[in-house]
């Protein structure tokens, strides 16, 4: 009978690759439990909440489950279609992190990035690492755009920590769609309320007037 002998250095890659993969399962199961909270926490979202809190609670969310040294969200803006950061940590490598922005812009990688609907990873111009970018959208329309430079990159760029991603950024953009269609419903009622407001107070001389007149004597 024979056997096949195994080297030490066999075994040691065998038991890597096997402390690797529970360690990616570990990863995996812990962040499907948060991201299950984050999205049932962003479902249930309040009248009160801004598009700034929900960026913040998805910054430091993701920061738990995937580790960023840098990371962003780019915001459209509907009246000139541009597009800025609204949210970025931490605050030292802004300045680097909006000339890397400014040339994804220019050389069409967010718009790329966009067309996707999907995490993608490119190289940084700045600091050599690779950042993950991914377009903020809804089933209607793109809000924004997600970018994110890992600290850990060999655990979190799996297709399935990449699909994980989208979870949560979809959800996101969802909430900030729901949070602008909430305060400009807002801000629309506030106008009716002073249009009613304004003419009930004309309403109100026209009928004092008219009053004054059929009660003066001829």
């Amino acid at each position: 009978m024979n056997h096949t002998m195994i080297s030490e250095e066999e075994l040691q890659d065998l038991q890597n690759r096997i402390h690797d993969l529970e360690e990616m399962e570990r990863w995996t199961r812990e962040a499907l439990e948060m991201i299950v909270s984050f999205v049932d926490t962003l479902t249930n979202i309040g009248p009160t909440q801004t598009q700034s809190s929900i960026l913040t609670s998805t910054r430091l969310h993701l920061d738990r489950i995937m580790g960023f040294r840098t990371l962003a969200f780019l915001i459209v803006d509907d009246a000139d279609a541009d597009i800025a950061i609204a949210d970025a940590a931490p605050d030292v490598d802004r300045i680097l992190l909006q000339k890397e922005i400014d040339e994804c812009i220019a050389d069409g990688t967010i718009a790329w990035t966009i067309s996707q609907n999907r995490a993608v990873i490119i190289p940084s111009r700045q600091t050599g690492n690779n950042w993950i970018i991914q377009a903020l959208w809804t089933r209607s329309r793109v809000v924004g755009v997600f970018i994110g430079e890992l600290i850990n990159e060999s655990l979190v760029t799996t297709e399935s920590s990449l699909h994980l991603l989208s979870i949560v950024l979809f959800a996101t953009a969802n909430a900030i769609e729901n949070a602008l269609l909430t305060h400009q419903l807002s801000e629309q009622n506030k106008e009716l309320e002073q249009l009613m407001s304004s003419l009930t107070s004309e309403l109100a001389q026209v009928l004092q007037k008219t009053s004054l007149r059929t009660q003066r004597p001829e």
